[in-house]
């Protein structure tokens, strides 16, 4: 499990060092605390794979119509106060993955991971030659793989000489998305094959008790189906996004043991009177299938519920289970901070009200 992570020169983290992380850490803070950058720097530095680089270009909304007009500024919001002149730095448990600017252009074979197309507009010749390249470097067990992303007004090509051969299975929720019924339908297969849709269904039930059965079916094409006590099968589309995320959350765990779930915004569609066993059912699976989490909330009540399941955990014994952390900026360096307590101290913390925050 990641027990510590550096930070520096990403998002809005300046220098940043936080120690302390246990199997199922939750994140708070005020807003624009760095809550969202934290997984990101996470997702980042664990994966170690290149492409989730453009898959957090996706989560955060930056579109290939601004990469096309300013391919030479598609990199600028991944550093601190847009100062690319320095690296972007991640350091976890002796893992190491940098990011830099580079004037150079690499050799070897380059694939589009990201093409934009427009063919009925004419582009000036000076706009091929916009381009900005992001260096990727990953120090892995020893083990040095780098590569290097080039944006122009075409889209986005990687440098496909060197990458990662060995890639950590980390998986990230946004706050708000929408998820294909067919990538859920495929998951759930999988899930039912390894003999799990009951645990399926007993966490899609923490949301909606009415709920009894769990189904993919193929009929022209491959959905997943919920099923309430009367009436028939229906589409899980058609239930909200609070019960898509959940059993996105509950099939991410399932299916990939011994990984790394992010989830932002977790409190989203959970009603507070189901807050307290969502949290006891995710430690257990978290245990069961060896994950480690990472979730962030703005929700008061989330953190109260947390507190109070992981006190349950740690008076059965299990004091790794459960971390809160929350960001906040040191007034004297005006960096961001994480501090880390365990349920013991958020307890505390809550009942005094020392002023734990989710908002």
């Amino acid at each position: 499990m990641i027990q510590k992570i550096e930070i520096h020169n990403f998002r809005c983290f300046e220098e940043t060092k936080i120690s302390g992380f246990k199997r199922v850490n939750l994140i708070g803070g005020k807003n624009n605390s760095g809550k969202t950058a934290l997984l990101e720097a996470l997702y980042l530095n664990n994966s170690q794979t290149p492409l989730n680089v453009i898959e957090l270009r996706r989560i955060r909304g930056e579109r290939l119509a601004f990469l096309k007009a300013f391919p030479e500024k598609a990199w600028n919001s991944l550093f601190f106060n847009q100062d690319k002149d320095k690296s972007i730095k991640f350091i976890s448990d002796g893992d190491v993955t940098e990011f830099k600017m580079n004037s150079d252009i690499p050799g070897g074979n380059r694939r589009i991971i990201e093409k934009l197309e427009d063919e009925n507009k004419f582009e000036s010749l000076e706009s091929d030659y916009k381009q900005s390249r992001l260096k990727a470097e990953w120090i892995f067990n020893a083990n040095v793989w780098d590569t290097c992303f080039i944006a122009s007004s075409n889209g986005i090509e990687l440098n496909d000489s060197m990458t990662p051969k060995i890639s950590r299975k980390v998986h990230f929720i946004p706050a708000s998305y929408r998820l294909f019924n067919t990538d859920l339908a495929s998951e759930f297969d999988q899930a039912d094959f390894n003999g799990n849709s009951e645990k399926v269904l007993n966490f899609i039930k923490l949301i909606d008790k009415t709920i009894v059965q769990v189904k993919a079916f193929n009929l022209g094409e491959h959905t997943f189906y919920l099923k309430r006590e009367e009436g028939g099968f229906l589409p899980i589309s058609l239930f909200g996004e609070a019960i898509i995320k959940i059993t996105d959350i509950v099939l991410k765990i399932i299916n990939y043991k011994s990984s790394i779930l992010l989830i932002d915004e977790i409190e989203n569609g959970i009603h507070h009177t189901n807050q307290f066993e969502f949290w006891k059912m995710l430690f257990k699976l978290a245990k069961e299938f060896d994950i480690q989490i990472f979730a962030t909330t703005h929700s008061g009540e989330m953190i109260r519920a947390f507190a109070n399941a992981g006190l349950e955990e740690s008076e059965q014994g299990n004091d790794d289970t459960a971390a809160y952390i929350e960001l906040a900026r040191n007034p004297r360096k005006d960096r961001i901070v994480g501090i880390v307590r365990d349920v013991e101290q958020l307890d505390y913390a809550i009942t005094h009200e020392k002023g734990v925050r989710g908002d």
